[in-house]
């Protein structure tokens, strides 16, 4: 590719990151088409699917970020720097609610699920039950961090990321014990 193509690449990618941004803050997951979305960043619908498969494609995009951090709670006491970066990340962005809309928490729940059991398969040899495991922990994750962001848990950023470390690991080692189905 062309640098000059290559920048506009790049900058369509970021209106449509921003468009997509804009609009999960301010609506349901569900209620966001891709046409709104292209139409929002100012291209082409068939510009859209030129960077994106399909909306799933663009939010794994947009909040791989925050999310990589959530998923480092599976590398233990090596991963919590960046869990800590993450729970603030969402503490500073906590009134856009945008995780307290049931669909909008299952479609992040999925992308998050996706990264944890990336880095669970060289842990859990079983298919099954490394996506159950990473299922388990992304909904005991993002349920604790709605808890604490509705003002449930009295806890700092920091006290909230040894918490969450320590159940993702208590989990997590309970399904490396599990034997592989046969």
């Amino acid at each position: 590719m062309k640098p000059a193509a290559d920048v506009r690449v790049r900058r369509t990618r970021e209106r449509l990151r921003q468009a997509f941004i804009s609009m999960f803050f301010a609506r349901d997951y569900e209620a966001i088409s891709m046409a709104d979305i292209a139409a929002e960043a100012g291209v082409g619908r068939s510009t859209i699917y030129e960077h994106y498969r399909d909306k799933q494609d663009l939010l794994r995009d947009t909040v791989r970020y925050p999310l990589q951090g959530l998923a480092a709670a599976v590398d233990g006491p090596a991963g919590l720097a960046a869990l800590q970066v993450s729970l603030e990340h969402f503490w500073g962005n906590r009134g856009n609610r945008s995780i307290q809309r049931e669909s909008t928490r299952r479609a992040i729940a999925r992308v998050l699920a996706e990264l944890i059991e990336a880095k669970l398969a060289d842990r859990i040899g079983d298919a099954d039950g490394r996506r159950a495991t990473a299922v388990l922990v992304a909904e005991l994750q993002l349920g604790v961090i709605h808890a604490w962001l509705r003002g449930d848990l009295a806890l700092t950023a920091d006290a909230l990321a040894v918490q969450l470390a320590a159940a993702t690991q208590a989990v997590c080692a309970d399904q490396t014990a599990i034997p592989a189905r046969s």
